[in-house]
């Protein structure tokens, strides 16, 4: 793509850059990723050449993050997003104190021309007795003149602050959305790397042994259940990463699809999830895939180790948050039940959006309460 005109009317290096990061903008909006991330480095070898234009620029940044993002490649993008609220809180805190400086010099000037007046004035009155009465009023047209300059530059000030105070909000928040990118990015590495490490690990332990032996074929069926969970718990984690919120909508789609593929193994247990429909119940990401977490192994156990017909998954308070999941299965004992590595992951998950999981079981069915834990000082 060229972006030649005629030699008489040239490109600036400010409007190459612009251009470049729009046709990157672009094709940012057409899922091309790979297109997007050349043309932003294109405008970011234009404006990083001069620190004046790099502020005239920033969003180029932001568009390079979200391509990253768009290629899964989260450590650039966690990069470019840093220098996008870099240069952002630059931009911002210059403009801040040059208009700060500005009306300063203005204000001064303001006092300086009004001491100037007074003195006139004296003199006037000490020589021009006469004159008293209009010396008066030009004294007071003056004043209020003064007075009403010294409001409306007030008011200017007072509206530059509450947009640079703006500015810095919009700032943090793109900070903890970028926290809890991390934290899921965190949870990522924790969960599916020791997964994979897992299965690299038997893969090379079986090896050693026979591949015709039918324990081997058997090994070879766990690990491939074993990998299709990974994979799965992947594509969940990649789903929150793509959103700057959860609804509770969206996690109802996404238990209904996990539910769904345990029907084909059970089909005969009935499943019913109920939340009202009528609000709008929105989680951050983090405590979205956390209560999705949570609901999917209560919802897995129900079906492996309960043998239920019935489970429920009903929302009955949103703040605080209190979600319970009922089955009519054969219960579990809970002593021997929490020493297992499913029910401490639910709990550690409780713990990180600061609930907790309480639980009942009997030969009748299972209960299980996530309930938030209120904070004291509030």
């Amino acid at each position: 793509m060229s972006l030649n005109r005629p030699a008489q009317v040239p490109f600036t290096d400010l409007e190459k850059a612009r251009n470049m990061h729009d046709i990157a903008a672009i094709y940012l909006q057409l899922k091309k990723a790979d297109s997007s991330i050349m043309y932003c480095l294109k405008a970011q070898k234009i404006i990083n050449a001069d620190t004046a234009m790099m502020l005239m620029v920033p969003e180029s940044y932001q568009t390079l993050s979200n391509a990253y993002a768009l290629n899964g490649d989260i450590h650039n993008s966690l990069l470019m997003s840093s220098k996008f609220l870099e240069i952002a809180q630059q931009k911002y805190s210059q403009q801040g104190l040059k208009s700060l400086q500005e009306i300063e010099e203005k204000y001064q000037s303001e006092v300086k021309d009004k001491k100037l007046l007074n003195a006139k004035l004296q003199i006037a009155n000490e020589t021009k007795k006469r004159n008293l009465i209009i010396a008066g009023g030009l004294l007071l047209s003056m004043v209020l003149f003064v007075f009403w300059n010294a409001q409306r530059l007030s008011n200017k000030r007072l509206k530059l602050e509450q947009q640079l105070n703006k500015a810095i909000m919009d700032v943090q928040m793109q900070n903890e959305l970028q926290q809890q990118r991390l934290a899921i990015s965190n949870d990522l590495h924790d969960n599916i790397g020791s997964q994979l490490t897992f299965i690299i690990s038997t893969l090379n332990n079986l090896k050693i042994f026979d591949l015709n032996d039918s324990k081997i074929h058997a090994k070879f069926d766990q690990l491939s259940d074993f990998t299709k969970q990974t994979i799965a718990e992947l594509r969940d984690t990649i789903w929150a990463l793509n959103k700057e919120n959860i609804s509770m909508h969206d996690l109802h789609v996404r238990i209904l699809n996990f539910i769904s593929k345990a029907e084909n193994a059970v089909s005969s247990t009935e499943f019913q999830f109920n939340y009202p429909t009528n609000q709008e119940l929105v989680f951050d990401a983090k405590k979205g895939i956390d209560l999705f977490r949570i609901i999917q192994e209560a919802v897995n156990n129900a079906i492996k180790h309960a043998n239920a017909s019935q489970i429920q998954v009903n929302l009955l308070q949103y703040q605080p948050l209190h979600i319970q999941i009922v089955d009519n299965g054969i219960g579990f004992d809970f002593e021997t039940a929490k020493r297992s590595h499913g029910l401490d992951s639910m709990n550690k998950r409780a713990e990180q959006i600061q609930a907790k999981i309480e639980w009942k079981s009997n030969a009748n069915g299972t209960q299980i309460d996530i309930v938030e834990i209120l904070n004291q000082n509030n």
